[in-house]
């Protein structure tokens, strides 16, 4: 829970969704995930008035951490269902349920950032693209990634290096509807 309480709601946002989404084909419940997912969002009057006039927190007990992090978690889930990046499924059982991210969750999520394997292979590649002014986001998060494999930009939609490209950002730029508008070139094979 401490680890969480300095990250921005953004990172927060995009852990849940990676754990989310990474649990998602294990079927796990809720309940699973609350004990790998503790949240620390925000800081209350009364901690900052603790803080400043006495001198520290109040201390409290393991049950009522427990259930501070279980309401802000459920809150958490809330917040991704209204936006609607995540719903919840209902199981064969009617007092199970688990979350699965929606198209637009696993979107966000891939737009977030998400760690590649790029290595070097030696052999040249030019990138050239012509993504919409509509899905500015998605241009800006495909310029991001060629810089992560060290590829230069020789102008904004052209780009040159020396990695290859992973399978899975070729299947996200599928996924993103991105793949009719790049186009990656092989030099000197």
């Amino acid at each position: 829970m401490d680890g969480l309480i300095n990250k921005k709601r953004g990172d927060i946002v995009h852990s849940l969704l990676e754990l989310i989404n990474k649990f998602e084909s294990k079927d796990s419940r809720s309940a699973g995930l609350l004990d790998l997912f503790m949240c620390g969002y925000g800081e209350s009057y009364r901690k900052l008035w603790y803080l400043a006039y006495r001198g520290g927190l109040p201390q409290k007990s393991k049950k009522e951490k427990n259930r501070e992090a279980e309401k802000c978690f459920y809150k958490m889930l809330g917040y991704l269902k209204r936006k609607g990046l995540v719903e919840k499924k209902k199981g064969k059982n009617s007092n199970c349920s688990s979350w699965r991210l929606t198209g637009t969750g696993k979107e966000k999520m891939i737009l977030m950032g998400r760690p590649y394997e790029a290595k070097k292979d030696g052999v040249r590649r030019i990138v050239i693209f012509d993504i919409p002014e509509t899905q500015r986001k998605k241009r800006e998060w495909l310029r991001e990634e060629l810089r992560r494999f060290n590829f230069e930009m020789i102008q904004k939609s052209v780009w040159i290096g020396e990695s290859a490209l992973p399978g899975d950002f070729i299947e996200d730029l599928r996924y993103l509807g991105l793949l009719d508008f790049v186009n990656i070139y092989r030099l000197g094979v």
